[in-house]
């Protein structure tokens, strides 16, 4: 597992989904965008990453990060405009 202080620097930080993605992404972690799950996340303050894949492409989750929502947007525009302040980072 990746060493969390890595990331922490996170914290405090405001982003779009987008950008938290594309940062964890930078950082070894595997894309979320292709799952469908960050309406879901926005609405539940929390997001859930992996590393790694094993051979039947099963992933385990290893890092969630909590977040508040200080703007959000319209539905048609939640992914791409709604701001979230990391709040938590911690092993899943």
């Amino acid at each position: 597992m990746k060493n969390l202080s890595e990331i922490k620097d996170l914290i405090g930080q405001e982003m779009n989904i987008l950008d938290l993605d594309n940062r964890m992404m930078a950082e070894g972690f595997l894309t979320e965008a292709n799952s469908g799950v960050f309406e879901d996340c926005i609405r539940d303050g929390n997001i859930v990453y992996s590393e790694t894949t094993d051979s039947l492409g099963n992933v385990e989750a290893t890092t969630q990060i909590f977040f508040e929502v200080i703007s959000l947007a319209s539905e048609e525009e939640i992914i791409e405009t709604s701001i979230l302040r990391i709040t938590e980072v911690t092993e899943f």
